[in-house]
């Protein structure tokens, strides 16, 4: 395991043990407030979970986003789109700083850019 070092976190804080979920929410955080905080003109974020929810929708705004010239052979794929089966997770030994953490970025990561 090679961890990315954004903005220095593995050095300024206290790493949790990398088998623990506590490690993985830390560095999803770490990215992704890295790429928000980095983010270029170039760059848009695609959320996932609103693809799946809503294939036509995320294919229509991907096809502009990379000008895809046949539009409807593209939103013929929408059919073939489906959300992942959810598992459920334990997290009653997260660290519920980080729990909040998460989610309150996850909801920043969901609005239009």
């Amino acid at each position: 395991l090679r961890p990315v070092n954004f903005n220095n976190w593995l050095t300024q804080n206290q790493i949790p043990d990398p088998t623990t979920l506590n490690f993985w929410l830390a560095y999803w955080i770490q990215t992704y407030q890295y790429l928000l905080t980095n983010v270029s003109a170039q760059a848009t974020f695609f959320s996932y979970d609103a693809f799946c929810q809503n294939p036509t929708q995320g294919l229509q705004q991907l096809g502009r986003l990379l000008e895809i010239k046949n539009m409807d052979a593209f939103l013929q794929n929408a059919e073939r789109i489906q959300a992942p089966r959810p598992y459920e997770i334990d997290v009653s030994q997260v660290n519920s700083n980080l729990l909040e953490q998460a989610q309150a970025l996850y909801k920043e990561l969901q609005k239009p850019s």
